[in-house]
């Protein structure tokens, strides 16, 4: 899509022009790669943080990894704003950066969670009430694709306990 979208300009800075004296061209490309997808998730109505520059990054594959997802749900926590994301130089070439403490924050709610008939068993309740929450929106499922295209729907245990107490 960059390739399509600025034709010569990024075939000339990640092609011709690899030599380190034009790193300054390349980082200003970045940054205005980075701010031009932060105003578009902005305007989308959704918040994705811009990460301070001594956070620790990792590739989209990496996270993919760690979270066992597809990249079709990477991308949906990056649009929501669960995954911070940022635009970086690595080794005169562009690179889609998720932020590490973000990543690990959804690993460990998403492993945190419960299918719905442990959720039950949990809150002493009957599936069906579980399942009669959902229908009304009342409680959100995690649901995730995962990299096998299996959903996997899940819940937090505590967010559901909150509601039952308010019902």
């Amino acid at each position: 899509a960059l390739k399509e979208e600025f034709g010569a300009l990024f075939k000339r800075l990640y092609g011709d022009l690899r030599e380190p004296q034009f790193d300054f061209l390349r980082d200003a490309f970045a940054q205005y790669l980075n701010h031009r997808l932060t105003a578009q998730c902005e305007d989308g109505g959704r918040v994705s943080s811009f990460p301070a520059s001594d956070d620790k990054y990792i590739s989209v594959i990496e996270a993919r990894r760690l979270l066992k997802v597809s990249h079709k749900s990477i991308l949906d926590l990056v649009k929501t704003g669960e995954i911070a994301f940022a635009i970086r130089n690595q080794d005169r070439s562009l690179r889609s950066l998720l932020r590490l403490a973000d990543v690990e924050g959804v690993r460990s709610n998403y492993e945190q969670a419960v299918g719905s008939r442990e959720l039950a068993k949990q809150l002493g309740v009957d599936h069906s009430a579980i399942s009669q929450l959902v229908q009304e929106g009342l409680l959100r499922k995690k649901s995730r694709r995962t990299v096998d295209g299996y959903r996997a729907a899940k819940f937090d245990v505590h967010s559901a306990r909150r509601l039952l107490d308010r019902t």
